[in-house]
Order: C-alpha cells, then structure tokens, then sequence
C-alpha cells in the first residue's frame, strides 16, 4: 500500500522538522517547506494527499496554500496550525474544508488530527 503524501509548510525550521519526524514515523510519505512559494510551486505540480501548514509564514498566509489545495486538488485533507487562537482563522480553515490545531501539541494530537482532516475529505 503506497502511503500517503503529506506537504508540510512552516517558517519555524525547529517545529517543521518536528512534525515532518513524527509523520514519517507514523509512516507518511513528507515533504517539507519552510518558505510559502517553495510550497505553492510544489502544491500546484504534485498535489499531496494531505496539507499541513501554519498559519503565519512571514509576509504570506497558510490559508492562501489551503485555498489554492481546494481549487486545484479537491480531496486534500487540510490541516491549519497556529500558535494563535483565532476564530477567523478557524473558520477560514473551516470554509476551505481544513481542521484547525493550536500550537503546541503532541504527535498522537497531531495524527489525531490529520486522520480526522483526512476522513472528511472527499478524494483522500
């Protein structure tokens, strides 16, 4: 069974690596971003199974990722995190099929989550 891609996005190179460890662990094909257009470029020429981003990437937004995924490849499980408590963008995250997850969090919250973004997702 091929497993499943994951493109995980964060500016904070110590939390990126993190999450990108505990997917792999968790036997999930990553590839990780530290700059917004490095994974535009790569959301748009090999749409993963699922998106895992922050909020906040310097002058950029992660939400402009999560949109772009449900325009160009509906059925991406979409996970937004945020060290920010923020109702807007919980419900952004929300309106673009996506769950929200405040920073921090352990490994099991976070698979927790992404199989919970994954199963309501159309074509993951």
């Amino acid at each position: 069974m091929k497993s499943k891609s994951v493109l995980v996005v964060d500016d904070d190179e110590q939390m990126l690596g993190l999450v990108e460890h505990w997917l792999e662990d968790a036997g999930y094909e990553v590839v990780a971003c530290s700059r917004f257009e490095t994974a535009r470029d790569y959301l748009v020429a090999h749409p993963p199974d699922a998106l895992v981003t922050d909020v906040r990437l310097g002058a950029y937004n992660g939400l402009q990722l999560a949109l772009r995924a449900s325009r160009t490849a509906p059925g991406t499980a979409v996970l937004v995190m945020s060290a920010y408590d923020d109702v807007v963008s919980r419900r952004d995250a929300a309106a673009f099929g996506g769950r929200f997850v405040l920073k921090p969090f352990d490994r099991e919250s976070l698979l927790n989550e992404l199989s919970e973004a994954s199963s309501t997702s159309v074509a993951v």
